[in-house]
């Protein structure tokens, strides 16, 4: 079974995107730990007005203060405690608490979409990767047949210098024959010679269409 690989920049691409996620997820962590102790620091506080009050009641017992006093004190705090500086900071921690839940989900969901992404661009990168590699093994054939014709067209430039050189060699040894004909016409052979260097020359010439 053929074994699937992504591609070079889709793997960076993915590898970009998870280290987005990575940092998100290290900020959102960085959020998650000042929330809680923001939520930490604000239930001690709280703590600590409550012993406050309690010592401040023990305190208002020892002196002799009015137990009626001390209720309406106790009703003072609560108020104050009500509309405090805490509640803001509640507010705030819970603000980044849903905050860091919106992230979480939409990071988790832009992952899920970037994989189902490459997931299916995947066949469509190999396919033009594959179209890519046929188009260069056809230029490289294209390139080597124009090369080829070229070395052919040049040699036979050079077979047709040499064919006029021997025929321009056939033509002055056909005149220097027949100039000499009449002294050399008891050889038979001289005459068959002359015939059939002409017969080339002759077609030679219409083969040029001179």
């Amino acid at each position: 079974m053929k074994e699937h690989k992504t591609p070079p920049h889709m793997e960076a691409l993915k590898h970009e995107e998870l280290n987005k996620f990575q940092h998100t997820r290290e900020l959102l962590t960085e959020i998650d730990s000042t929330s809680h102790s923001v939520n930490s620091k604000v239930k001690k506080a709280i703590e600590q007005v409550a012993v406050s009050k309690g010592l401040l009641r023990e305190l208002r017992s020892s002196l002799g203060v009015a137990v009626e006093d001390t209720e309406m004190f106790d009703d003072e705090v609560k108020v104050n405690l009500s509309t405090s500086d805490f509640t803001p900071i509640l507010e705030f921690s819970q603000v980044l608490m849903d905050f860091k839940r919106k992230v979480e989900k939409k990071l988790v969901l832009n992952i899920v979409r970037m994989e189902e992404a490459i997931h299916y661009l995947n066949p469509l990168v190999e396919l033009v990767t594959l179209q890519r590699r046929e188009d260069l093994l056809y230029k490289k054939a294209f390139l080597r047949r124009c090369e080829n014709l070229k070395r052919a067209e040049t040699e036979v430039d050079l077979l047709g210098d040499q064919v006029d050189v021997l025929l321009c060699l056939l033509d002055k040894i056909y005149r220097t024959l027949l100039h000499y004909t009449p002294a050399l016409q008891q050889y038979s052979e001289v005459s068959d010679i002359l015939k059939m260097i002409e017969e080339e020359l002759i077609g030679a010439a219409r083969a040029s269409g001179k």
